[in-house]
């Protein structure tokens, strides 16, 4: 029998937060699934960690160096004609899916065969609509505004989610909530001092933001607790949690203040000697520059802006989007001098060039940032209690086909199947123990000595 599956995409998230969380919370719905469940840490290859990239991988079954999907900006023609995310190909397959926020799901499909519900992630160069029943198509459209995530949008989208999920019981869905990640990135060295021989932040700060992540993780649970009620009324229920990578302190020290950033668009084009006629800025998300031009200019283009060096040892990149669309790559440079950049062989200031160095608002700094190694959890209706297993290792581009497997569609051809032919990841081995952690209290008395020391 074919399963109904959700899909809850809890970006970026590890092991040890999960973990850490489950200690915390030995009753609640993480620390069931880990009981009853088949548990995973993932491993993402991807020759870049974005979650634009990661989330493609997951989707579509095969690593950026295959798919090509390495930005938010990128045109996806192409790429869903060859490598087509998980919804695509179900909904070809006959099946009903829900999509809710999933990266790269814009625009909304305009064919309804096969679509349960569809709000997509929003991009800032596509018109992005929803759809879901009218009587829910507002306030969905108003869940997804572009920028940063927070916990309240998520709870509120949830919400929406949970009675578009009763209301046309898809065979798939999926639903991404960024909110952790959010919280890790700026909040690390706040919950997990010890990671730090350099605090990037005083005392005063950590003590204020210390239980952010605990508390966005405390919002994860009760949505899955929520879908653990779903998945139990019907015996063919299942629901899964992958992260895609995970998260783990960055180890720079001192919080940075500035960051060097491209603002004045003109004068850099004129610098490389492009008028404003040769050229369109298009929508993108603050600080990124994506120029559209003209075939006949566009070589050029690439060529001259690579050559730009705004420090010693840095050059511009230019990323082709499609189109004739073209992203224009800055540097990370941190507290960075007043020194000179170099175009064209001549010596101008940064400020001359077009660039500034911009504020790094409190609490916007990154105090951790992406790594390898992330999650997925199984909980399948019915799931008998007791003490979950060992972790399995599998790679993020298993996912996918084991999903299609889940659902009874076989996987395509360019998927590998190596983790459904072997049962499904290979051990890790014995877990240590630990020991804040009581077996009697029916937590998962094993933890992997990767997943790190818990939170002071």
């Amino acid at each position: 029998m074919s399963a109904k599956i959700v899909l809850f995409e809890l970006n970026e998230t590890p092991w040890r937060v999960i973990l850490d969380h489950v200690e915390r919370q030995s009753t609640g719905a993480l620390a069931t699934m880990l009981r009853r469940g088949a548990s995973y840490e993932t491993i993402a290859r991807d020759r870049t960690l974005t979650p634009w990239s990661t989330w493609s991988t997951v989707h579509r079954g095969v690593d950026d160096a295959t798919h090509g999907i390495t930005d938010r900006d990128q045109h996806l023609g192409e790429h869903d004609r060859v490598h087509p995310p998980l919804w695509s190909l179900l909904r070809r397959e006959g099946l009903q899916v829900g999509v809710f926020g999933a990266l790269h799901s814009h625009p909304a499909p305009t064919e309804r065969t096969g679509v349960a519900f569809h709000v997509p992630h929003p991009s800032p160069t596509e018109a992005s609509s929803a759809m879901v029943p009218r009587s829910l198509g507002a306030l969905a459209g108003r869940l997804f505004e572009w920028g940063r995530a927070r916990p309240a949008p998520a709870i509120d989208g949830f919400d929406t989610f949970m009675r578009l999920l009763g209301d046309r019981r898809p065979d798939f869905a999926t639903f991404f909530t960024d909110h952790v990640a959010s919280a890790m990135h700026r909040f690390w060295a706040a919950a997990y001092p010890g990671d730090f021989t350099q605090h990037p932040e005083d005392d005063a700060w950590r003590r204020l933001h210390r239980d952010a992540i605990a508390g966005s993780m405390a919002t994860v649970d009760a949505m899955l607790a929520r879908l653990l009620q779903w998945s139990e009324a019907d015996a063919d229920r299942e629901v899964w949690i992958t992260t895609s990578m995970g998260q783990a302190a960055t180890h720079t020290g001192q919080r940075a203040r500035t960051q060097v950033q491209l603002v004045h668009v003109d004068g850099f084009m004129a610098h490389l000697g492009f008028g404003t006629r040769d050229f369109v800025r298009e929508y993108a998300t603050a600080p990124r520059v994506v120029l559209n031009l003209d075939a006949a200019k566009a070589e050029a283009f690439v060529h001259r802006a690579r050559e730009v060096e705004i420090a010693p040892g840095k050059h511009l990149g230019v990323e082709a989007l499609g189109g004739g669309r073209y992203h224009v790559v800055v540097p990370v440079l941190r507290d960075h001098g007043d020194g000179p950049a170099v175009v064209r062989g001549e010596t101008v200031s940064l400020r001359s060039l077009g660039f500034c160095h911009a504020p790094i608002a409190e609490g916007e700094a990154r105090t951790a940032d992406h790594v390898p190694e992330g999650v997925m959890m199984v909980h399948r209706h019915g799931a008998a209690g007791g003490v979950a297993g060992p972790r399995r290792r599998i790679s993020t581009v298993d996912v996918a086909p084991m999903l299609l497997h889940r659902l009874g569609v076989a996987p395509p051809a360019y998927m590998r199947t190596d983790a459904i032919r072997r049962g499904v990841g290979q051990p890790l081995g014995r877990q240590a123990v630990s020991p804040a952690v009581s077996p009697a209290a029916n937590v998962p008395p094993w933890r992997s000595v990767a997943d790190g020391a818990r939170s002071s």
